[in-house]
């Protein structure tokens, strides 16, 4: 593994980069991700020992905790490098650590939607809101896919395709206020659960697409703080889960 990582560097970072990174003290560090990750297998563990709470939360919470699992995978991947945002051209490595962070945070808000909506919408229209619950995030899924996935730069600026996915976890922040405030949650936390990782999770996000291009040293700030967003959000969900497994007692 270390020869395949090593000979994937041999192009080497570009310098200019890499000073402006010195100079101005930024760095993506890897550990919060890391810790991240094992908060992800923590919770997957928790649920899964109890059969009521998997089978609650198996296509929902479960889901999405894979998938932030694996972007805490492609994030450690992709920044264990040196200044890996300094390559001129991704080698095989950062390609294949970028691709599974890119995927799962596109990924991730137009599922939390489908996750959301799939069950009202089953209950009220049977197999149609079903198909309803998976085309509408598809087709919402579409065009950050092609831009930010596969490079099709369907828009001239990437943060077009940044910010829908932005729009994405505000609608799910709504979606799930609307639901926990109608009692359409079925008997689960999951929309409840949502809310806080929206609001701790979508402003920021909406920060630093603003200011990534204007204001670098902010952007970092923000970023500064997913350290900590997760952490509140995991704790809150492990909060969560143990009254449901006290009332199942």
């Amino acid at each position: 593994e270390d020869h395949f990582v090593l000979s994937s560097m041999e192009s080497g970072p570009y310098q200019g980069c890499v000073d402006y990174f010195i100079e101005n003290e930024l760095d993506h560090r890897i550990w919060h991700e890391v810790g991240n990750g094992f908060l992800c297998v923590a919770l997957i563990v928790y649920i899964s020992v109890n059969p009521t709470l998997l089978n609650t939360y198996k296509f929902n919470l479960v889901s999405l905790l894979l998938v932030t699992l694996m972007y805490a995978f492609g994030f450690v991947g992709f920044f264990s490098v040196p200044y890996a945002n300094c390559y001129h051209e991704h080698t095989t490595y950062l390609t294949l650590t970028s691709k599974l962070m890119t995927v799962s945070y596109t990924f991730k808000q137009y599922f939390i939607l489908h996750s959301l909506i799939r069950t009202p919408l089953i209950l009220k229209y049977s197999t149609i809101g079903l198909i309803i619950s998976l085309l509408f995030p598809t087709f919402l899924f579409i065009i950050p896919a092609a831009d930010i996935i596969f490079d099709y730069e369907i828009f001239s600026d990437i943060m077009i395709s940044n910010g829908l996915i932005c729009v994405c976890g505000f609608t799910n922040l709504g979606v799930s206020i609307w639901l926990t405030l109608t009692g359409q949650t079925n008997e689960s936390s999951f929309p409840v659960i949502i809310i806080v990782y929206e609001i701790l999770h979508a402003f920021p996000d909406a920060i630093k697409i603003v200011s990534i291009i204007h204001d670098f040293r902010l952007f970092m700030s923000v970023e500064n703080y997913d350290d900590i967003a997760f952490f509140i959000t995991a704790v809150f969900t492990f909060f969560v889960l143990f009254k449901e497994k006290r009332k199942l007692a």
